[in-house]
């Protein structure tokens, strides 16, 4: 992934979302954790890079629950540029909130 990319970054939070909701599980590569986790720091992750799809879903994940997992993050984004935020840090915060959220449900 040259640099960063956002948009993967961003289904790769929606999912994670979706999974969270569902009786489905995720697991990431190496790679992707580390740059979900730098940006969750709140550090430059544009050095880094993920190699292959960067994650494995198993178990029942419904279409309808990445739809909405989408649709609420889109929200999410939405109202931080509402807020006076820029586009791209306002997608960095929701990527960030997501895997936050995840790591917690995964440790809890």
């Amino acid at each position: 992934m040259p640099r960063e990319n956002l948009r993967f970054l961003f289904f790769c939070a929606a999912l994670l979302r979706a999974v969270d909701a569902s009786p489905a599980n995720i697991s990431l590569n190496d790679d992707l954790e580390t740059v979900l986790a730098a940006i969750a720091r709140g550090e430059d992750s544009r050095a880094l890079s993920v190699r292959g799809k960067g994650f494995e879903v198993r178990g029942a994940l419904g279409e309808s629950a990445l739809e909405e997992a989408i649709d609420e993050l889109t929200l999410d984004i939405e109202a931080w540029t509402a807020a006076g935020d820029d586009l791209r840090c306002a997608v960095r915060e929701v990527i960030a909130d997501s895997y936050r959220r995840h790591c917690a449900l995964v440790l809890s």
